[in-house]
């Protein structure tokens, strides 16, 4: 088997290492080009030496930290040409709106010229005023879908991976934990607050297995995804807050508090103002609109990916791991 080219953009973050991890742990003999704007970081260096370590066993399998930034032309398409397989991911927190559309569709465009059989995972987020016919709009996610929609006009073969809330943002994030008081004998509460109503569901993935997922997509890019556009939702869990709140009292809560006094740890879920949220903060308070009118769209993810990968983390398997750190926020 010959050696194939795949590019991971945003390398050195959050969703590009896992993919890279993924990929390293893989059966495909790959030279992964791994996309980053400063290759001597201190991230882009540990990712060498993560692709060093885990390689020992597939030796055939190499690691390029390539130096390039999204309005580089000429970087751009020297690590483009030749790719079989391009992960793209562009963060508009950094980039906002215009940019990371420009930028999506320039790169759709350079894939096309250099490289255009390379399969595309591209990652996504639901298209919400396209969905709802412009009733909504979110700008951090119709940004990825106006992306979305000219990779697939532009390119043959186009798998858009659609993100859930990550599990990890409850250790810190839009979604973390907080704690209350519960009675006079020092017990606590941790609350799981969504605006959203209880009979409701969120789904959640952890980080590690987003990398999973996509890794195993380029790995099997030839028998199931090259030559046609797909969609994949990624989630490990669909849960309402109700039964986060109830997992996590059954895993953690179990009469040891965070220092260790024997007391019981509560939890409970709260649902919080979509008006409040919405006057804060528009957009975001748009995305649990639309999460609440389209929750089996988001319920199905977890079907799609573990069609893929069967043994993602549930959400109760993700908090006995995540225990320690949990007990003690």
């Amino acid at each position: 088997m010959e050696r194939q080219v795949v590019v991971v953009f945003g390398a050195t973050g959050a969703q590009g290492k896992g993919v890279v991890a993924g990929l390293l742990l893989g059966t495909k003999k790959w030279l992964i080009r791994a996309v980053t704007r400063e290759p001597a970081s201190e991230k882009a260096q540990a990712l060498s030496q993560l692709a060093k370590i885990r390689s020992r066993g597939h030796p055939d399998t190499t690691l390029e930290l390539v130096k390039a930034e999204f309005g580089d032309e000429e970087a751009l398409r020297t690590v483009l040409k030749g790719a079989d397989g391009v992960f793209l991911n562009m963060d508009f927190w950094t980039l906002g709106r215009e940019k990371e559309v420009k930028y999506g569709k320039h790169i759709a465009d350079l894939i096309a010229s250099t490289s255009a059989t390379a399969h595309v995972v591209y990652s996504g987020l639901e298209h919400v005023s396209k969905l709802t016919e412009g009733k909504l709009e979110c700008s951090f996610y119709d940004s990825k879908g106006e992306v979305a929609d000219y990779l697939r006009d532009k390119l043959s073969s186009v798998t858009v991976v659609k993100y859930s809330t990550y599990m990890e943002n409850f250790l810190g994030g839009h979604t973390a934990l907080t704690k209350e008081k519960w009675d006079d004998e020092g017990g606590e509460c941790v609350v799981f607050a969504f605006p959203i109503p209880e009979d409701v569901g969120v789904t959640l993935v952890p980080v590690h297995d987003v990398g999973r997922v996509i890794a195993s997509i380029f790995e099997d890019m030839e028998k199931k995804w090259v030559g046609r556009h797909a969609e994949v939702g990624l989630a490990g869990d669909h849960l309402t807050g109700k039964q986060m709140a109830d997992i996590f009292e059954r895993v953690c809560g179990g009469g040891e508090g965070a220092d260790g006094d024997g007391k019981k740890l509560h939890a409970r879920a709260q649902m919080t103002s979509l008006e409040a949220v919405k006057a804060r903060n528009l957009q975001g308070g748009n995305m649990w609109e639309f999460k609440i009118g389209h929750e089996q769209l988001f319920a199905a993810y977890v079907e799609q990916s573990r069609a893929i990968v069967p043994d993602l983390q549930s959400f109760e398997e993700w908090l006995q791991q995540h225990k320690n750190a949990l007990l003690s926020l």
